[in-house]
């Protein structure tokens, strides 16, 4: 329109340009606009090779799986584990949720929830170690997948991290939906205003109901759900309290037509609080504390056939608490030099219950056989302290070569380890799109 007018120019990766312009609506306008490279942050910054970016907002050149993507897999259970094979370097099965990361044991990949370690993540564990995983993917914001070279404040595993980040309600919005897929049912909630937002999610599987509307003739009813609730608020302008809670509970059992019986149970629980403290432009710290406890209860036993003569039988029973206390420090002391360091202590202690008998034959000195209770017993109730330390600098070594030079430590007293981990992580920027990364340790 014919008028003065404020025109803005801006491109990622660019400084932004405002201009004036005037109009008089009868002949174009021809512009000449230089955008001119801004230097991008070093907290924000991926020197980290193979990190992939998934449902949240990283730059679009990280944003591997967005998730609108991970909802239009045909997929089992509607199961973010089971979406990240699809990434290079990520193997799963069809019957499980769990994911090896280049070759490793699908039990060195460090899975955590909002900075907090999930010890045992997963639904349905008699099949194949797990065919479902505790969470709902509508509860997710963001995860960070690093499937090799991952900086110094992550320990402890040797193939890879899954980081989920749950998600915050915006100020204003409130709601409530329900939803069915082929194999759970689930409710959320969520609200928020100015200074506190709250989120709440329940699942309950109905496998059982599946499997006992087909008939089958050996009872097989496998039962789940799990629930989180979380609590975001906001104390001041600098400071940010998170509370957090997830449960998950699986009950398996399987009664076969000769009265074999089998009959499994797992809970999970994890409590968390999180205080995020700004205390000055350069310098942040996150503070956790967090506690739980995993159970398995296991019991079995068998008969020879169809007759009443036992064959073995079996109790497996334990459960493993923890607790921890967690500091991230960040420091940014000038453009060239970006600061991390914290700690990690925790007090683990453990049961074990287990008694198995089985029934051994042998033909005795007048030929009649003859049998007896094989038994095994364990009772124990382990215990453990466990430290970790890390400290690393992420350094602009020039232009457009980026260095992280870490270093971790990691103690527990029950095996007396102790470990020293160094870290190194390179990145060199050829193009704005183009970026050449490496690591060592």
């Amino acid at each position: 329109p014919t008028g003065s007018h404020q025109l803005r120019f801006s491109f990622i990766g660019y400084a932004s340009q405002t201009i004036a312009i005037t109009t008089n609506g009868d002949s174009a306008l021809a512009l000449h606009i230089a955008l001119h490279p801004e230097t991008i942050a070093l907290s924000a910054m991926t020197v980290t090779p193979g990190r992939f970016a998934i449902m949240g907002d990283a730059p679009p050149s990280h944003q591997t799986l967005t998730q609108e993507e991970i909802q239009s897999i045909p997929q089992f259970g509607d199961d973010i584990f089971r979406s990240v094979t699809r990434l290079p370097g990520v193997a799963g099965s069809d019957y499980s949720a769990r994911f090896a990361v280049r070759g490793g044991d699908n039990d060195q990949v460090l899975v955590r929830i909002d900075g907090v370690e999930l010890y045992d993540p997963f639904h349905l564990k008699d099949i194949n170690g797990g065919a479902l995983s505790i969470i709902d993917v509508n509860l997710i914001a963001g995860i960070d997948l690093l499937t090799g070279g991952f900086p110094a404040e992550y320990g402890q595993r040797m193939s890879g991290v899954f980081d989920v980040k749950t998600a915050t309600p915006t100020p204003g919005s409130r709601r409530i939906g329900l939803g069915l897929s082929i194999t759970n049912t689930r409710l959320l909630a969520e609200g928020a205003n100015e200074r506190s937002a709250w989120l709440f999610s329940a699942r309950r599987g109905y496998l059982d109901l599946v499997f006992a509307l087909m008939g089958e003739d050996e009872e097989f009813s496998p039962t789940y759900y799990d629930a989180f609730a979380k609590h975001h608020y906001k104390i001041s302008d600098r400071h940010q309290l998170q509370t957090s809670l997830l449960y998950s509970r699986d009950d398996l059992d399987f009664v076969e037509d000769d009265a074999d019986v089998s009959n499994t149970g797992y809970d999970n629980i994890y409590l968390w609080t999180a205080l995020a403290s700004t205390l000055s432009p350069q310098l942040f710290v996150r503070s956790t504390l967090s506690g739980g406890r995993v159970t398995h209860d296991r019991r079995g036993s068998a008969f020879f056939g169809d007759s009443n003569i036992f064959d073995f039988q079996i109790r497996d029973k334990r459960h493993f608490n923890f607790l921890s206390l967690r500091q991230d420090w960040n420091f940014s002391p000038s453009d060239r030099h970006y600061l991390k360091w914290g700690f990690d202590l925790r007090r683990l202690d453990a049961a074990y219950d287990y008694l198995s008998e089985q029934r051994q034959f042998a033909r005795g000195a007048n030929g009649v056989q003859q049998s007896r209770l094989d038994t095994t017993r364990i009772d124990a109730q382990p215990t453990a302290n466990m430290a970790s330390l890390y400290a690393a600098d992420r350094v602009r070594l020039y232009g457009p070569l980026t260095g992280e030079f870490g270093l971790r430590y990691d103690g527990a007293s029950h095996s007396n380890d102790h470990h020293f981990s160094p870290r190194i992580n390179l990145v060199y920027s050829i193009k704005r799109r183009t970026s050449l990364g490496a690591a060592w340790g």
